[in-house]
């Protein structure tokens, strides 16, 4: 009988044969699903149109061993990433569980969910997360490794942008005299056709987006007024915009008044220069016409210096409301009109520290002390009712500001001064009337005069 003589040897065989039965059993009992069907599922990767449910089917894991196959739990979403966390408690909204009893191996996703996408980035794709449930010879509940199926890239929908722009800067543009406009394109990059057009009919021919996405368009249409620019788009899916972007300007006369439209604020500068633009530019004369106040009978907006036989003029609101500046040249011609010119806010008043009256002995000192000069302190010490809503001095002292250029030269004479505007003030705010109101305190420069237009003018400025 032969000796033996490697015990050992044999034994480590023996061991290493264990070792591969055991850990083969281990790694095959993840149990990942590994035969499935995508054809329901395309497109994967490509951009593409899909207006049908995605689904994804599969079979059955084989050779499960002693572990027994429960169902399986599946969730569509966004994310690439790996779902380890994934089981039958914490599936959301577009995902579910699956008895492997049922006899159905199936996940859709709904073509509600992808309507609307774009194809234009991550936030396009869709993934399958899907993970097998099985009990283990141990009776307890184990999950697979996440199946990551992916990406579903859909695209239904195109997008893009125009934008009416000064050539040289870039910068959009409301208004041009220019008949050929630089039109500022923005579109994803799988943009395949352009098409641009200034009525609402999708033209036949295609437009180049160049480098830089900046286009120049001729309008057909030549015609003074507001402009609408369509565009429509086509993708490398095939959509097309079904409703096309716009963007509005107006176009303006060869000769135009600028700026065309203007807001005039009563409570701020209440005032603008206007001033005729473009070529053959010369000397005109101005009026105001189509005038529609606020208040019926309420004069808007006002013309001040030289009217006629200039190129530009200044306007000041009077009342709130709109009006049209118009400018005929002044040698005959056809006139040139401006777009609306708004007046709002309201004109300043004799109630200074705005608490809703004027008083001799509040808002009258507080006038008399301004156009003395005082500020600060100084100017509103004892004076500012406890119901003001303009209360400090900088408050009173910017409003005053503005109540001297605009108000308070009560006679006219060019100048609002303490002595002789203020003091009228503060005598009519006591309730005087005829020469005690003006006796003594009308400069003799005066355009309000008589103590009937002085009372008319302070009783207009009144709260």
């Amino acid at each position: 009988m032969k000796k033996e003589t490697c015990p050992g040897g044999r034994r480590k065989i023996a061991t290493a044969m264990l070792a591969v039965l055991l850990f083969a059993g281990t790694a095959h009992a993840a149990h990942e699903v590994t035969d499935y069907d995508l054809t329901g599922a395309i497109p994967l990767s490509t951009p593409s149109q899909r207006t049908t449910d995605l689904n994804v089917s599969w079979n059955p894991p084989t050779n499960m061993g002693t572990d027994t196959l429960v169902g399986y739990v599946y969730q569509w979403n966004r994310s690439s990433a790996a779902d380890t966390t994934l089981d039958r408690t914490s599936f959301t909204t577009n995902g579910g569980f699956i008895d492997a009893n049922s006899g159905l191996a199936l996940a859709t996703l709904a073509a509600a969910n992808f309507t609307g996408d774009d194809g234009g980035g991550a936030g396009d794709f869709w993934y399958l997360h899907l993970r097998t449930e099985y009990l283990d010879s141990n009776l307890i509940p184990t999950y697979s490794s996440d199946l990551n199926l992916g990406p579903f890239f859909i695209d239904n929908v195109v997008t893009g942008t125009i934008a009416v722009v000064d050539p040289d800067t870039g910068a959009p543009l409301t208004e041009t005299r220019e008949t050929q406009v630089s039109v500022q394109v923005g579109a994803p990059t799988d943009i395949s056709a352009f098409y641009l057009a200034d009525t609402s009919a999708k033209p036949g021919t295609a437009t180049t987006i160049p480098q830089g996405g900046t286009v120049t368009f001729d309008l057909t249409d030549a015609t003074p007024g507001d402009k609408t620019l369509y565009a429509w788009f086509t993708d490398t899916a095939g959509n097309t915009s079904t409703v096309p972007v716009n963007a509005t300007f107006t176009l303006l006369d060869a000769l135009s008044i600028s700026p065309n439209t203007a807001t005039i604020d009563l409570s701020g500068a209440n005032s603008q220069i206007f001033t005729m633009a473009g070529a053959g530019a010369s000397t005109f004369d101005w009026t105001i016409s189509a005038e529609t106040p606020v208040t019926p009978g309420d004069t808007v907006c006002q013309l001040s210096g030289t009217t006629t036989g200039v190129a530009s003029v200044t306007m000041t609101g009077a009342n709130p409301g709109t009006c049209v500046l118009q400018a005929t040249p002044s040698g005959g011609g056809t006139a040139v009109t401006s777009g609306t010119i708004t007046v709002s806010g309201t004109t300043a008043n004799l109630d200074i520290d705005g608490s809703g009256t004027a008083t001799a002995l509040g808002d009258g000192v507080l006038i008399v002390r301004y156009l003395f000069g005082f500020t600060g302190n100084t100017l509103i010490n004892g004076v500012v009712d406890a119901g003001c809503t303009r209360c400090t001095a900088t408050d009173i002292e910017t409003y005053l500001a503005t109540a001297k250029t605009d108000i308070l030269d009560i006679d006219g004479n060019g100048t609002a001064t303490a002595l002789g505007d203020g003091v009228l003030v503060v005598r009519s705010l006591f309730g005087f009337t005829g020469n005690t109101l003006i006796s003594g305190v009308v400069d003799n420069a005066c355009t309000v005069c008589t103590a009937t237009e002085i009372e008319t003018a302070i009783t207009n400025l009144k709260p």
